[in-house]
């Protein structure tokens, strides 16, 4: 009987550790395709945190679902992505901002279903 509980919660534990693993490799994906479709270089711009987190907020509610990372999960990626944000690079509109210099927000693609 001790054995087959200690199996059981072998197996429990594994479920819940391949779940957050999902959960994880889900969440870096989605990062990435952000990434991908919605940024771009532009050694003439800079992105503002609070731009970049309402961008990937607005993408990821649109694309993958109303659970958003919190600010902080956002803001550690792409501070590992791009280095800590510049205190003070100009973007395009000659605005001094705090942000990631060389990047630029592109229109965001959108995914919809075929009934749309």
């Amino acid at each position: 009987m001790k054995h087959e509980n200690l199996l059981l919660n072998r197996l429990n534990l594994k479920k819940g550790v391949e779940e957050q693993t999902k959960l994880y490799k889900a969440s870096a994906d989605s990062y990435e395709k952000f990434f991908d479709e919605c940024l771009e270089e532009n050694v003439d711009d800079a992105i503002r945190w609070t731009e970049l987190k309402d961008s990937f907020s607005n993408w990821y509610r649109e694309n993958i679902g109303d659970k958003i990372p919190d600010a902080k999960e956002i803001k550690k990626y792409f501070e590992n992505k791009f280095n800590k944000p510049q205190g003070s690079c100009k973007n395009l509109k000659k605005e001094v901002v705090k942000g990631w210099k060389g990047w630029s927000i592109k229109e965001c693609s959108i995914e919809t279903s075929d009934n749309e």
